[in-house]
């Protein structure tokens, strides 16, 4: 099982697999042609802030979630409540539901496919965070590597579109990933055992920031 549980975490990973990750910024486009990301020091800044974001409003979601899937729509709502950025939010919905529609294609998992038609069926936004929680939930992921990798694949994307909009090489972001690995651990670690009413945003002027990216000239991002 534990092999099994590694080779469906590289393939979620899998920059191939179709989440509709890479056509979202996670806020770096806006920040960067707002002038606040001119550097590496501070992308790395802008990345740890991030990822703080995510320790504290996504994983206590995706825990939760793991745990009880019954809470998946009350969890779905709070994600929505809590999401006032409306670029954020659209862009956590269509993440979502493309991750529950790609999962639903390429693993044969009768839950997984009963789970999402309840949430799809129930009129309920399918956030990310409460979508990755039910797939990793009915694959069978242990909840601590699903954290992680929920941080991995964020850290990725993020470091992906700074390469694409030449804030950082490609070599010099891999040489990031493997500087924050330590750091995305324990954040998994840390919120292994929280509740869905320990979510909150720690950083609200992020949220500020990215949400002038519907205002910006040009986008090369949808987020």
């Amino acid at each position: 099982m534990a092999t099994l549980s590694d080779w469906l975490c590289w393939q979620l990973a899998d920059s191939a697999f179709p989440s509709g990750g890479f056509a979202h910024s996670n806020g770096i486009e806006a920040l960067w042609k707002q002038g606040e990301l001119a550097d590496t020091e501070q992308l790395s800044l802008f990345l740890s802030q991030a990822l703080l974001q995510l320790r504290h409003a996504d994983l206590p979601v995706i825990a939760s979630v793991m745990r009880e899937p019954e809470q998946m729509a009350l969890a779905d709502h709070q994600v929505q409540a809590m999401n006032l950025n409306a670029v954020a939010s659209n862009a956590s919905r269509l993440q979502g539901r493309a991750l529950l529609a790609s999962a639903e294609q390429a693993f044969d998992s009768p839950r997984l496919k009963a789970l999402s038609d309840t949430l799809r069926q129930s009129g309920s936004p399918r956030h990310l965070p409460v979508a990755f929680a039910v797939v990793a939930h009915c694959l069978g992921l242990v909840a601590e590597r699903a954290l992680s990798l929920y941080l991995f694949m964020a850290l990725r994307s993020m470091l992906s579109a700074s390469v694409r909009l030449g804030i950082i090489g490609p070599l010099e972001s891999q040489a990031v990933i493997y500087r924050f690995g330590s750091e995305c651990e324990w954040l998994a670690s840390e919120a292994l055992e929280c509740k869905l009413d320990d979510a909150h945003q720690p950083s609200p002027l992020m949220d500020l920031l990215h949400v002038n990216h519907q205002r910006l000239y040009s986008r090369l991002f949808q987020s």
